[in-house]
């Protein structure tokens, strides 16, 4: 995919750079343009550049110049040195309209302060998010503490969220501080929530409303100036329904909702989060693995991603490991990607039938603009939205590719 490539060039050059519709809305935004900016690409994107980034590039230069083509669109360069104060770029590695829309508010929501209910499926990136949260806001400096309220049983998530105190019980030898404790003047995260029993329900939303706890075995009530963070694959509102999740205990939690969407829904992300899994593997493992194969690419669209953004990492870190060759085939990556599909030759070419041949990409990327149509209900330009491309780009493409428009 062209677009593909030239954003894969933008995210590797050293100086800023960003690109806007005809509109003057930014459409890209690279990592250096992040540093020198101190500016998020998901806070900025579909946004008024002269709006969004003119203030922060008052001490820089920004060099115009058309695209070229016939969107209309410009690309700038910003020259000059680093914002002192600038953020770390959001790890959160998306093009989907829908992420990109619930990562636009992460800086208000980190600044509020509020407790936060982060829903999604599984691998999805919750975590992350959560992270992204605390890092933003006023408790950055003191600790983010992550509990999977899944892992275990009452009794034991009691102790390990709220401590205790020496001779409890038989194997209690000292006291043991809990994670409240741990994440004091910070965060603590609490994953799948929609896993903790109804008494355990009952005792977290006491601390939430008074913040205060007792530690197991003491009589010693304890404060809590800790940020709560849950995050649940469940639908909460459906357990509300049937009376195993409480409702007050929901609304405490869910002073703001973010929703991620699976990666199924955000095809668009794939290339992106291969090219970013292969660059942090590569730096990790000291090898220079140049991309994925046409064929290997193929593949990875079609595959619908049960275990969504935590099975693509493992996907690409078994292909890395199964695959000397400097491009990642067919033949490297795991079995049940290769369904339906003829693994290519040892050289990385492609094989020539079922998605393997050299208009594999045209056929992926035609895939991603009918997911995204269909999303929108044939809109084109809420899909050229979605896609974060101009409205005439995607009729261009669909004019290529044979999409019905």
């Amino acid at each position: 995919m062209r677009d593909e490539l030239a954003q894969r060039i933008l995210a590797r050059l050293p100086i800023g750079v960003f690109t806007t519709d005809a509109d003057g809305r930014i459409t890209s935004f690279n990592p250096a343009a992040e540093r020198a900016t101190g500016l998020y690409a998901a806070g900025v994107t579909g946004r008024a550049w002269r709006t969004a980034v003119g203030a922060r590039v008052a001490g820089l230069e920004v060099e115009s110049t058309p695209l070229g083509d016939d969107s209309g669109g410009m690309v700038h360069v910003i020259r000059g040195g680093r914002v002192p104060e600038a953020r770390p770029p959001s790890r959160f590695v998306t093009r989907s309209r829908a992420a990109l829309d619930m990562l636009r508010i992460l800086p208000d929501v980190a600044a509020s302060g509020a407790s936060v209910l982060v829903e999604g499926p599984s691998g999805s990136g919750k975590e992350l998010v959560a992270r992204e949260v605390h890092a933003g806001s006023g408790r950055a400096a003191g600790p983010f503490v992550a509990v999977n309220c899944a892992a275990l049983p009452d009794t034991l998530l009691e102790s390990e969220l709220f401590g205790v105190r020496a001779g409890a019980y038989t194997d209690a030898r000292r006291d043991r501080p809990g994670r409240f404790a741990q994440a004091e003047g910070g965060t603590l995260f609490l994953d799948e929530i929609g896993d903790v029993s109804p008494s355990m329900q009952a005792k977290l939303l006491r601390v939430l409303q008074e913040r205060e706890y007792q530690p197991l075995g003491s009589d010693r009530t304890l404060r809590a100036d800790v940020r709560v963070i849950a995050a649940t694959n469940r639908d909460l509102g459906r357990m509300m329904g049937a009376g195993t999740f409480r409702d007050d205990l929901y609304w405490r939690l869910a002073i703001v909702r973010l929703s991620i969407p699976p990666l199924a829904d955000r095809k668009e992300d794939v290339p992106l989060l291969v090219d970013h899994f292969l660059a942090l593997f590569n730096r990790e493992k000291g090898r220079a693995i140049q991309g994925v194969a046409p064929a290997a690419m193929d593949a990875l669209l079609r595959h619908e991603w049960p275990g969504n953004v935590r099975e693509l990492r493992n996907a690409i870190e078994h292909a890395y490991v199964m695959c000397p060759p400097a491009v990642i085939g067919l033949e490297c990556l795991p079995p049940g990607l290769r369904a339906g599909t003829q693994a290519t030759d040892g050289r990385g070419g492609d094989s020539t039938h079922d998605g393997a041949g050299p208009d594999a990409f045209d056929r992926a990327e035609a895939e991603v603009l009918r997911r995204a149509l269909d999303r929108h209900g044939g809109h084109r330009a809420r899909a050229a939205a979605d896609l974060g491309i101009h409205r005439v780009t995607l009729i261009r493409k669909m004019k290529r590719l044979g999409l019905r428009e």
